[in-house]
């Protein structure tokens, strides 16, 4: 007897084993959600999902005729699927979000809930997210942006279908021109580090859709029983390694998804077959889970961010007890979800009668939270003042912030970067660094002016200003690499009688310890030939958490905010501030702490001062903090500009 999926034998709509399927999918994502160890990649549980949806979604489509008739009941039945409980959890999170989250969260969330209606919710984050932005974590939405890349799917698949049979092309050769299309325009977008655009959107995912499509119109050919265990075993060996090996540093999705989309497409073809892997797959309770996976995805990020964000002092506990909590509420939430919401609603009625005002009144209470938000700038009468004033340390980013994002020019003119000290001065200085150096800009910008002296900035996210030490950090290691080349040119052509280094030292420090040291001593060897006076300032301690928001909520909700112990700050950098101040030493150079303006001796590094944040993150100094700290470079023998 053969075992496929065009075969007789499984010649019907429901394909058991792929229950068990998004079991795996969404037990990965979870599991990733709630820090597991060895599931830093649980992330490609989405790619799974994927697949398996453009598998049975083609399946679907193959049989019907495509007239506005199939069509518009193609559409019913996806909305009926997807739509109530999807609009159910954005309502609840509207609602839930307003009574605890910040005004300044509550104001971020505001976009989301309008886009989420239109399932569009992808394209804001794209626009608006920022890769490994922390503020990932206080968005009980951002998971739908998969959701919305779904929705995409289904309303542009049946079209791509419609046109390519008018051009007299088969549904296979459609489905492989798209995939390969989409996979190279995954792979270039990566190779250009567009990396939101890659994540976020329908034409960078498209091809993981296409690779289930691909395998619903194989033809059938059954494989030999050993081939098809080696198969399976491969398949299953493969979405471990990516589990446990891919992280956040992971280029993603691009040809590092490739692994998981072909190993998902091996399990859905060969977990047909009697034996072990059936056996797993369709057990009752893998199934069951499986069934209502699509509710337990939607309801257990926003169960990780409220627990986590601090109304209650879930965060004290072990690690344990929080992941198990999660884990119960989520399946609970879920399983409810899928039996009071999801099944009523995917019945052939389900958008009749009562149903169908359910569901506009799911759609309306989403949008009157954005509108009342909006009206209101975050419902702020919530708390008392001081917690708003102190949320809203995260927008005192400096006034240099911005220059981040300007590339130092190869011929060395400096008329494109950032300006700093007195507007009339001649330029006397360059200050070369990564984001925290632009964020210590403005202290050094306002110390320069009552100098009445003028300088430049250039400065690069996750960048050292050393001559060829590449950036980890993927998003911007283009323009690192630009800036590191033109930094000759530009002390050339400005000709400054001083240069200030600053930067995250630890972070790069930790990389590669050996790799940090050589481009250290080739860079100051280089300025040292230049004639040129460099201060090399150390890094700034920082906190634990975001300081303005963790300060908000311990004014707010009592929460704890813990402050980091001098002498744990001093062990944690003593290699690299040792390392820095030897190597300035040597060649005539100073090398400035930070820390003792921030830090008390046997005491801890303070995170405010007079109810002002001195960072607006966990690490970058605010406006306020990086004036003060500058005041304090300058006392003694000051900083010769």
């Amino acid at each position: 007897m053969t075992y496929d999926l065009h075969s007789s034998t499984t010649n019907r709509d429901y394909i058991d084993h792929i229950d068990g399927l998004r079991f795996v999918a969404v037990t990965l994502v979870l599991l990733y959600h709630v820090g597991m160890p060895g599931f830093s990649g649980g992330f490609i549980g989405v790619d799974l999902f994927f697949v398996i949806s453009g598998f049975l979604i083609t399946r679907i489509l193959s049989r019907m005729q495509l007239d506005r008739s199939g069509i518009l009941h193609f559409y019913a039945s996806r909305f009926r699927r997807i739509g109530p409980t999807y609009l159910a959890a954005v309502a609840t999170i509207g609602v839930v979000a307003s009574f605890v989250f910040l005004p300044i969260h509550l104001e971020m969330l505001r976009p989301g809930l309008v886009s989420c209606i239109g399932f569009v919710s992808n394209i804001v984050f794209y626009r608006a997210t920022s890769y490994f932005s922390p503020d990932l974590l206080y968005n009980p939405l951002l998971h739908t942006w998969s959701l919305a890349v779904e929705w995409q799917f289904y309303m542009l698949y049946p079209f791509a279908f419609i046109v390519c049979r008018r051009m007299k092309l088969s549904d296979l050769t459609t489905l492989a021109l798209m995939a390969v299309t989409s996979f190279a325009l995954s792979v270039a977008l990566l190779a250009f580090f567009k990396l939101e655009a890659a994540f976020y959107l329908l034409p960078g995912r498209m091809w993981e859709f296409a690779v289930g499509g691909l395998l619903a119109l194989a033809p059938a050919r059954t494989l030999p029983p050993a081939v098809s265990r080696v198969l399976a075993a491969a398949a299953v060996g493969a979405i471990a390694f990516c589990t446990v090996r891919y992280d956040v540093s992971t280029l993603f999705p691009g040809a590092a998804a490739l692994v998981p989309c072909i190993a998902t497409a091996i399990l859905v073809r060969e977990g047909v077959r009697p034996g072990i892997l059936h056996s797993l797959l369709t057990r009752k309770p893998v199934r069951l889970l499986g069934q209502a996976s699509y509710s337990i995805y939607l309801w257990h990020w926003p169960i990780i961010v409220f627990l986590n964000y601090g109304f209650v002092h879930f965060s004290d506990y072990p690690f344990v007890y929080r992941a198990v909590t999660i884990v119960l509420l989520s399946l609970a939430c879920g399983l409810a979800s899928w039996r009071f919401i999801e099944l009523p609603f995917r019945r052939p009625d389900g958008l009749c009668g009562k149903r169908l005002a359910a569901i506009s009144t799911f759609a309306t209470v989403p949008l009157l939270t954005a509108f009342v938000i909006a009206a209101t700038s975050g419902l702020p009468q919530r708390f008392p003042g001081a917690v708003t004033l102190l949320s809203e340390g995260s927008a005192d980013v400096g006034a240099f912030r911005s220059c981040l994002t300007r590339t130092a020019p190869v011929d060395g003119d400096a008329r494109g970067l950032c300006r700093l000290g007195a507007s009339r001065a001649r330029r006397t200085f360059v200050v070369l660094g990564d984001s925290h150096a632009a964020a210590l800009a403005e202290g050094l910008s306002v110390l320069a002016s009552r100098h009445g002296k003028a300088g430049v900035l250039a400065v690069a996210d996750g960048c050292p200003p050393f001559l060829g030490f590449p950036s980890s950090y993927a998003p911007a290691r283009k323009r690192c690499a630009d800036n590191q080349a033109a930094m000759p040119a530009l002390v050339a052509a400005t000709k400054p009688e001083t240069v200030i280094l600053h930067a995250a030292w630890p972070a790069y420090y930790k990389e590669t310890p050996q790799a940090f040291e050589a481009a250290l001593a080739k860079t100051l060897d280089w300025l040292a030939a230049q004639k040129v006076h460099v201060y090399l300032i150390g890094d700034t301690p920082g906190a634990s958490a975001n300081v303005p928001i963790g300060l908000a909520k311990k004014a707010a909700y009592n929460v704890p905010f813990e402050l980091e112990r001098t002498a744990d700050y001093e062990n944690s950098h003593e290699a690299v501030s040792a390392l820095l101040q030897a190597e300035a030493h040597a060649r005539g150079f100073v090398y400035l702490d930070t820390a003792s303006a921030l830090c008390e001796n046997g005491g801890y590094c303070e995170v405010e001062s007079n109810d002002h944040p001195l960072y607006w993150d966990s690490a970058h100094l605010s406006g306020y903090g990086s004036r003060l700290v500058a005041i304090d470079l300058d006392r003694g023998g000051g900083i010769v500009f």
